[in-house]
Formats: C-alpha cells, structure tokens, sequence
C-alpha cells in the first residue's frame, strides 16, 4: 500500500497505525504516572499536616482521579478504534490535539503554570513532529503556547485567590512580577517552538530517508520481503506480490512470516525471512496454480549500531525465464551444429546417390528380360529415392540465406504450397485438401521462405493421416498483443485443420526439435526448418491437439515485420486444449 499523501512523516498507513497502537500505549502509562504523582502528592500533603487526615488528602484530590480516569477511558476507545478508522492522520491529529487540551486541564487542577505535568506537553509536539504532517508539530506547539499563556494570565490576575476545581494542597505561593511571566511565560513558550522546529527538521529527514528507501525497494524489478527481528513482514513489494500469487488487496505488512506462509511447501521460505544470516542460494517455489519456479534468494541483514540483526532483507528473482534463455542458447548452439552438419551429410550423400541412380537405371535397361531382376531394381529405386529426399530435407535445412522482404498474398503462397503437397506427397484418392480464404492476405515477408514453411506444416499434416483424411487450410486476418508494448499489432493466420491421430502430449515439447517425426523416409526436419523460418519473421508457430481427433497448427505472421536474423533457432509456443472445428463444406468450398 502506498500513501498519496507526500508530505506525511511516516507516509505508509501500515506503519502509521503501528505507530499510533504505541501512541495509546504511551498515553496509558502517563495515565498510570499521572495517577501515581497525584497518590504520592496527596500522601505528602498529608503526613505534613497536623490538622487533616490522610483520607480528606485523597478526597482533596478526587476531581484529579475522576479526570485521568476519563483520559483513560477515551484512551481505551482510541484503542478499539485505531483499527478500522479510515483517514489515518485525521485520527493522529484528533488525539494530538485532545492531549494538548486534556494537559491544559490538568496543568490548571495542579496548581497553574508550575505544574509538573506542563513538561508534558513536549511530549505532544515531539509524537506530532513523528506521527504527524510535516507541521503538525508547529500547530501543536501554538496550542501549546496558547494553553500556557491563557493559564498563566489566569492564575496572575487572580493572585491569591482560589480558584475553582484546583485543589489547596497544589498551590504554590508565586509573586506577580518579569521573573513569573519570564519563567513561566516566555522560556516555555521559547522551548515548544525551538522543539517543534528541531523535532519537524529531524524528522522530515528521517521520513524523506524512509520514503526514498521505501520508494525504491516497492518499484524494484525484484521481489523484495523485509521482515524486522519479530519475524513480522514489514514490506511486500508488488514484485513479490505477483511471484507469490498475492492480490493487491490482501493485508501483508505487519502479520507474522508464518501466518503469510502457512503452507507446508513454504517451509524453506519461512526459514529465509526467518533466520538472521546472509545467504545467497536457489529454492523452488511451488506456486498455488501448481507450478514449480526456481528461486534465486539473497538475504541481507540489517544490523543495529550495536551489532543486533533488526531485519531480515530478502530479494527473490525468478530463474525460470534465465533457464529458459540458457536452454534456448543450447538449441541454437545445437541447431547450428546440426545445420552444419546437414551441409556436409547433404553435399556427400546427393552426389552419390545421383550416381547410383544413373546406373540403375543403365542396368534396369539391360536387365529388362530378366524376371527375376525386376523386384529387386524396384526395392533398391524406392529406397535410393527416400535416400534422396533424406539428403535434400538436409540440403533445405542447411539453406540459411537472406530474407527479402516483399509485399506478398499469403492466399496466393497456401495455394502453391497446397498444390505442392497435392503432387508431391498425396498418393491416393484418400486424402484431399481444402483451402478457405476469404480474400487476398496481404503481408510483407520473404515469398520463397514463407511458401516452404506453409509446405512443410501442410507436409506434416498430410502424413498425420496415414490412412485418408481431410485437411483444410483456412486463412484470416488476426491482431496479437504485443508482449513488449501491449499494443495491438496487426497480423495474418493461418490454420492447419487435420484429423489425425493427434499427439501425445508427452511429446508436446519435442514436436518441433530436430530429428524428431513418426513417418519412414524422413529426417524430422520439417516443423523444425518451419518453425526458424517464422520466428525469422518475427511470427509465431503453435499447434492444439487431441488424440484421436485431430490437431491443428497455427502460423502467425505480423502485417509489417521487424525481420531478425535470418532464420534464428526458435521455440515455439505450445497451445494445448481443444483443437478448433474446421469450416463446414460450404464453407471450404470457397477455396
């Protein structure tokens, strides 16, 4: 919680009522001492006199005892309220200045201006100078400056007098002359002034240190937890707030470490802001959604001049988006690798293969009218020929080259890479295709490049379905927030519906790894190489599956890319629920 309220010496609310619980309590032990002084006093008064009994000294002072009783009982209401009042430093005030004309009241029962209980009134001004605005303790001391001259004006024009409600036994006999308004006016009133101002300046210091330091542990990209040496929470940033899965509107400052964290997993957290020792190691928070993060933790002490720990400093950075950076640096260090090697495997095995093949079909020819050559000449074609499209998925994927942005119909591409897969990869009257779009797709990207991944994703989807099937490709424009900026960016999709198997979703993660694929005569190179090829475009790849039903795969590409470098290693986002119904017929047919 922040206070809006820049002037305030305290500024957070949290440690303002803290701050006033201590103000109650304070002002019940004057009440307790003021009781005490006015026994003790009535007990002198008494054993000094011959002619009044100690009973009648009591009696003497019961209007005292009435009063502090009364201070005591709007004490206590302070007390049940200081809770639930909604404007803090209006509650602050209101008891200030009920002090200060609570004080003169009994400055004036105890026998005026020389009152003990005038020193009292320091007190006031300094809580002022503490729990108050930056002048509260100035306006404190006017009223009491105007409280001390009113009663010393009193009491010097009615000099010998008695007045009423103050008892005999606290009269003092003071002469009417410059030494009575000199000790009684001028230096007091000189001291709450010369106290207020000291006071408000030290203060302020100390509230503009708080503040800043406040300030700048609540904006930190860090969690940060504070707690003092009673293992109360002193501050919960909104980082540490968010880590945690705490809503902005739950009370966590001033509850204990172990009534924030009550669960059984929080054992090792509760140790941290706990135990007064520095420390630097990782734990795993296991988040209420069920999710486990790793923790880098860094505890600080903060230790009194005397060397006592006073706080536990705790900073909590979340390790999971570094680790995540780490493996995606190991994919690309790997991918390269495989790149490379793809280069040399590709260049070594297609000239090779091509001689094979050119000789094969040299001794087909002469073995024409050999039966039993024939079988044997058509296994080793179908084999060199997988061979074949092995070494030239290699040879596509170690393909990196530049990107040349073009204004381009993504229509138009799905419609060749569509008639690719049609001659290519369709074998039998089993399986068909079907386009939807309902217009040109218009975007600026590299046409060949954006024409393989479509290729290969519609590839994939084909092989999907080994025994026949449907697949349609739908196209429509489609904005995405942006994750950097919020702002909406405009972009085209398009949509891979089959009914497939569907994947496991044990192999969720791998779907897009090199090498990875189900189907005989193939790499596992495919999504892979489609995959680089979007996130070159500053786009995304995802797909939702189920099995047995179908899955489809997404590619997103921005209207105006930001193109990165060519073809980077990328890992795509994994979108896992219900897989989208495809267009009814009539609908397909517009393709």
């Amino acid at each position: 919680m922040q206070n809006n309220t820049d002037d305030s010496t305290l500024g957070d609310p949290t440690a303002l009522r803290r701050s006033i619980w201590w103000l109650i309590m304070l002002r019940f032990l004057g009440v307790i001492g003021g009781l005490l002084v006015v026994t003790i006093h009535a007990g002198n008064f008494i054993s000094g006199s011959d002619k009044i009994s100690f009973t009648a000294g009591f009696a003497d002072s019961a209007i005292l005892y009435l009063f502090l009783a009364a201070v005591g009982a709007t004490n206590g209401v302070y007390l049940a309220l200081h809770r639930s009042s909604k404007n803090v430093e209006l509650f602050v005030f209101t008891q200030l200045v009920t002090d200060l004309f609570s004080l003169a009241i009994l400055v004036y029962l105890t026998g005026g201006p020389g009152s003990i209980f005038t020193h009292f009134y320091f007190a006031v001004i300094l809580a002022a100078s503490l729990l108050g605005r930056s002048r509260s303790s100035v306006v404190c001391a006017g009223l009491a400056a105007v409280f001390q001259t009113v009663t010393v004006i009193l009491f010097a024009a009615l000099e010998g007098k008695q007045l009423v409600g103050v008892s005999v036994s606290w009269y003092v006999e003071r002469n009417v002359n410059l030494d009575y308004f000199v000790s009684f006016l001028i230096v007091p009133v000189l001291a709450f002034f010369i106290v207020a101002v000291l006071s408000n300046h030290l203060a302020v210091r100390l509230s503009t240190m708080r503040l800043v330091n406040d300030r700048v542990l609540r904006t930190m990209k860090e969690a940060v937890v504070i707690c003092d040496r009673n293992t109360r929470i002193i501050l919960f940033n909104k980082e540490a707030r968010d880590l945690f899965g705490f809503p902005e509107e739950r009370e966590l400052e001033g509850f204990r470490v172990d009534e924030v964290f009550k669960r059984d997993t929080d054992v090792a957290l509760c140790e941290l802001l706990t135990t007064p020792e520095e420390s630097h190691r990782e734990i795993l928070l296991h988040r209420r959604n069920g999710r486990t993060v790793p923790l880098s933790v860094q505890t600080s002490v903060i230790t009194s001049y005397h060397g006592l720990p006073i706080a536990v400093v705790c900073m909590f950075n979340d390790m999971s988006f570094l680790r995540a950076a780490e493996e995606n640096e190991r994919r690309i260090q790997r991918l390269e690798a495989i790149r490379e090697l793809s280069t040399g495997m590709s260049h070594e095995m297609r000239h090779p293969l091509s001689t094979v093949l050119s000789n094969l079909i040299e001794l087909e020819k002469r073995t024409y009218d050999v039966p039993r050559a024939k079988p044997l000449i058509v296994i080793i074609r179908s084999e060199l020929e997988r061979l074949d499209g092995i070494a030239h998925e290699f040879a596509e994927f170690s393909r990196k080259g530049d990107l040349n942005f073009l204004e381009t119909n993504l229509a138009k591409l799905a419609h060749e890479a569509a008639e690719l897969v049609e001659t290519h990869d369709i074998r039998s009257n089993s399986h068909e295709v079907a386009l939807d779009f309902a217009g040109p797709l218009v975007c600026f990207c590299e046409p060949e490049q954006v024409r393989r991944a479509i290729y290969q994703v519609a590839q994939n989807a084909i092989e999907a379905m080994p025994e026949g099937g449907r697949l349609l490709i739908r196209g429509q424009k489609q904005s995405r927030k942006s994750d950097s900026t919020g702002a909406n960016v405009e972009g085209v999709s398009i949509e891979f519906y089959d009914k497939g198997r569907g994947i496991p979703e044990d192999n969720y993660e791998k779907i897009f790894e090199p090498f990875y694929g189900t189907k005989r005569g193939g790499a596992g190179l495919g999504l892979t190489l489609a995959s680089r090829i979007i996130r070159a475009h500053g786009g995304e790849i995802s797909f939702q599956s189920r099995l047995n039903v179908g899955t489809t795969f997404i590619i997103w590409l921005p209207a105006n890319p930001r193109p990165q470098d060519a073809l980077p290693e990328y890992k795509p986002t994994v979108m896992i629920g219900q897989q989208e119904e495809p267009l009814t017929e009539k609908q397909a047919a517009r393709g």
